[in-house]
């Protein structure tokens, strides 16, 4: 029988368990043939790398908002035919926002308001992640879906692109964060026993066909290094060939009653789907699985748009929950305590649009502390968000320990405890009424990768 890879692709798209990825790839004769898969990046041995990027799922999932957010931008560059590259491109992610997506007056979602509309017209139709399958811990875990309308890959360029943990292909970029090159390949770990990671992806142009793969760990014996490999038909060729079929638009997810999910479609852009996720037991359910991210983003750059598709449809609910889908706008930690403080906000029509209410809105600016400049480092930022009363606090920060954040362009590289406040600094009376940040967003490149090493540990 024929390959069929759009039929194979819809199907792992809809699969919603490792159990239904494992009887689809099975079932297949091409998947089924080991001459089909290739390690990924070549190498037999890169369980080194892809073991060593985060010490925990939920800060592995943000390596993959990071390249999301990345995708955005370059592809908002590409359409300007600014070289991102060039003297002329942005230098810096806020500069990136200003100049090319949406004029935030410094780059920063918090110059809104929580009910800004276009933070969620623009996540709605850009940077979407889906949770879908299990429910519970004794259901097993779910998936994980991100979807994003950025530049897209050709299936050609797969191999140094999402199939790369060393080519390095945004290294010279100033206003991107994912230079390290691993492909999200952190989140492999954390995938299910079987590290099951489907890729879908089309060049922002559309003028190639959509090329897809799926990641796993190689079957073996329990005495086998573990090795990553990928799919892709053998034809003689070092990277074989990315499968590949024709479709106008991609319907990344389908509802509780069985129906496309149509306020989320792609011409072009990229969906990774995670099978089997385990984001950690204390952050089982969706509320965890949005502190987990909140506890690893200071700030997400652009804004995401959070759905679970768990839920039982409901035809007396309105808008997305009538589908059995709980919407949730997601910006990051910042504007989390900066605007809305409490995590409950939702993202339906019942709720006005995801508007806040007028008892959870709130208007605060973060305190800065100082800079700290020298010329083998770069300029180091530090500045405080005050926090509200303990009860008005999300979940996740009554619970952490942690209160101080070392961060990247948003993307918490370090955490220090409130001890570190209390002890070190001398400042016992901070430790419980505020945020600390340490934006290392303008360090140079040498000394980051001096300080945050490749587990950002």
């Amino acid at each position: 029988m024929a390959f069929d890879a759009k039929q194979i692709c819809r199907r792992l798209l809809e699969a919603n368990s490792e159990e239904q990825a494992t009887a689809i790839i099975g079932g297949s004769a091409a998947m089924a043939d080991a001459a089909n898969w290739r390690p990924l990046d070549g190498r037999e041995t890169n369980f080194n790398v892809t073991s060593n990027q985060a010490s925990d799922g939920g800060k592995a999932l943000t390596e993959l908002m990071t390249n999301m957010v990345d995708a955005v931008l370059m592809r908002h560059a590409a359409e300007r035919d600014i070289d991102p590259r060039s003297p002329e491109a942005p230098q810096t992610m806020y500069e990136a926002v200003d100049r090319l997506v949406h004029n935030l007056h410094g780059g920063k979602l918090t110059n809104l308001g929580s009910g800004d509309h276009w933070l969620k017209d623009f996540s709605a139709k850009n940077l979407v992640i889906g949770v879908t399958g299990a429910r519970s811990r004794k259901d097993g875990l779910p998936c994980y879906v991100f979807v994003d309308n950025g530049e897209g890959q050709r299936p050609e360029d797969f191999h140094r692109t999402f199939l790369s943990l060393s080519a390095g292909t945004k290294s010279s970029i100033p206003f991107v964060q994912g230079k390290y090159n691993m492909g999200s390949s952190g989140v492999l770990g954390y995938c299910g026993r079987r590290w099951y990671k489907l890729i879908v992806s089309r060049r922002y142009d559309g003028k190639g066909p959509w090329g897809w793969t799926i990641v796993r760990r190689r079957p073996g014996g329990p005495n086998d290094m573990p090795v990553a490999e990928y799919f892709s038909i053998a034809d003689g060729s070092e990277y074989g060939a990315i499968p590949t079929f024709e479709q106008d638009m991609l319907h990344p997810f389908r509802t509780g009653t069985g129906k496309q999910y149509a306020d989320c479609a792609l011409r072009t852009g990229t969906v990774i789907k995670l099978f089997d996720y385990n984001v950690g037991s204390r952050h089982s359910g969706f509320r965890g699985a949005r502190e987990a991210l909140n506890e690893n983003l200071v700030e997400t750059i652009l804004p995401f748009r959070i759905l679970d598709f768990r839920w039982k449809p409901d035809p007396s609910r309105g808008g997305d929950r009538a589908e059995g889908i709980d919407a949730r706008p997601f910006y990051g930690m910042e504007f989390l305590l900066l605007r809305q403080h409490k995590e409950d906000l939702r993202d339906d029509d019942e709720d006005a649009g995801g508007e806040a209410a007028d008892d959870t809105t709130i208007d605060m600016d973060s305190i800065h502390v100082g800079d700290f400049s020298n010329p083998d480092i770069g300029r180091v930022s530090v500045y405080g968000i005050p926090l509200r009363p303990t009860d008005q606090q999300p979940e996740w920060l009554r619970k952490t320990n942690n209160k101080v954040f070392h961060a990247v362009n948003g993307q918490v590289q370090f955490k220090q405890t409130r001890g570190f406040l209390s002890t070190t600094c001398k400042l016992p009376a901070l430790k419980d009424r505020l945020i600390v940040i340490v934006d290392t967003s303008n360090m140079t490149f040498g000394a980051h990768n001096e300080i945050w090493k490749g587990d950002r540990e």
